[in-house]
């Protein structure tokens, strides 16, 4: 079982210098995903999840052009966290070894290895284009350095890891020029390159030192609050984009008009989803939170200190960082359940139990109709 944890990520050669750099590009959130077929109902459904919207190409040229401004030079190329969205990824193997429950079939398979594989598996089958791209510029002796974000946790799977440069048909030497680091890289000894998850307390890793958790009898990777609520929010609200902010970030009217413009004949039960999907996000949110890291006494230290070695830092100043990590909100129940709105769901629903109370009372004594009742919902309703 120990072996299963990635406590040293792959395996690299010190033939490979990754501490010099004469030119290093920085680019992060690409959140490459699977594929949405197109809706013919509905068609804005994930609209911004199909092919139409993927800029493999425009990577491509991208490449090209940063190896051309280097003039023959090799190029660093670091890319910033979030990479892989493995937590858009909905679709689930036919047939499988491991079982799938009715909400990973809803909302995304769990983090477990083989799900993760499974996972990864479709987005690079997705984006052939931006594989050979990125292929043919590692081998034309340029470096690639994966930084983990917090869309991509699932990164820390060695397995996972293997899997990327197996598809990406490298040999050995070519395999040492890329490197996957846990959340930070140090870039030609002057700059340090970070997702800034470990910043934010809805997206922070809780301990990216030890991401792997243990699930009664599984082993999984331990997700952040704002991973589980784009899993099992944003993956049901098909007409809302989760990387603009513009597009659900909106007033009481303008969610109006969007819920009567697009999702009434579409998602007519709008409110219930969010209701539910947020009790779930709560639920799993507190369950990650608490679970065990799962790690070997023994080799404490050693983990440190290859952290320290992949992102070409010294374990004091890994220690360092780690110090300037944020609070998880997953610490604080009461706020998630702010952050979800269920404090005013569960207030609404208590206000509307007692106004059903009263009528009952009232209605004893005065034999008034039921439709009194919702005067004081209609004046309460804003």
């Amino acid at each position: 079982m120990l072996s299963e944890i990635p406590s040293a990520g792959l395996d690299f050669s010190e033939e490979i210098d990754f501490t010099k750099a004469q030119y290093t590009a920085v680019v992060g959130d690409l959140h490459l995903c699977e594929a949405e077929p197109p809706n013919k109902r509905h068609p804005l459904w994930k609209k911004f999840k199909t092919k139409e919207f993927f800029f493999d190409h425009e990577f491509t040229h991208f490449l090209e052009d940063i190896q051309r401004r280097a003039d023959g030079k090799s190029v660093e190329l670091v890319l910033n966290g979030d990479i892989f969205d493995f937590d858009s990824v909905t679709s689930y193997p036919a047939t499988a070894h491991y079982n799938i429950s009715y909400l990973e079939s809803r909302r995304g398979l769990d983090t477990e290895k083989e799900k993760s594989l499974y996972k990864i598996d479709v987005i690079l089958r997705d984006h052939p284009e931006w594989v050979s791209g990125l292929a043919q510029f590692i081998r034309d002796d340029n470096r690639v350095v994966f930084v983990i974000g917090n869309h991509d946790l699932e990164l820390n799977w060695i397995e996972v890891q293997k899997r990327i440069l197996d598809t990406f048909n490298l040999n050995e030497l070519e395999r040492r020029r890329v490197r996957f680091v846990e959340w930070f890289y140090v870039s030609n000894k002057d700059t340090l390159v970070e997702h800034g998850h470990q910043y934010d307390p809805f997206c922070c890793s809780k301990d990216p030192v030890n991401p792997i958790v243990v699930d009664y009898n599984r082993l999984m990777v331990r997700l952040p609050f704002g991973d589980l609520a784009c899993r099992y929010l944003s993956n049901g609200m098909g007409f809302f984009n989760p990387h603009v902010d513009s597009n659900f970030l909106l007033t009481a009217w303008g969610f109006t008009k969007v819920y009567f413009k697009y999702m009434l004949r579409a998602q007519p039960l709008l409110i219930w989803t969010g209701f539910w999907s947020s009790l779930v996000i709560f639920i799993q949110t507190v369950r990650h939170s608490t679970l065990q890291a799962r790690q070997n006494a023994l080799t404490i230290e050693d983990r440190i200190d290859e952290i320290g070695k992949k992102s070409n830092a010294t374990p004091r100043m890994v220690r360092e960082m780690q110090a300037l990590f944020t609070q998880p909100i997953a610490e604080s129940p009461l706020k998630i359940a702010r952050e979800l709105w269920l404090d005013r769901a569960f207030m609404v629903l208590l206000a509307l139990f007692l106004m059903l109370y009263l009528f009952l009372l009232v209605d004893k004594i005065y034999a008034i109709s039921f439709y009194w009742v919702f005067l004081p919902i209609i004046a309460l309703f804003p």
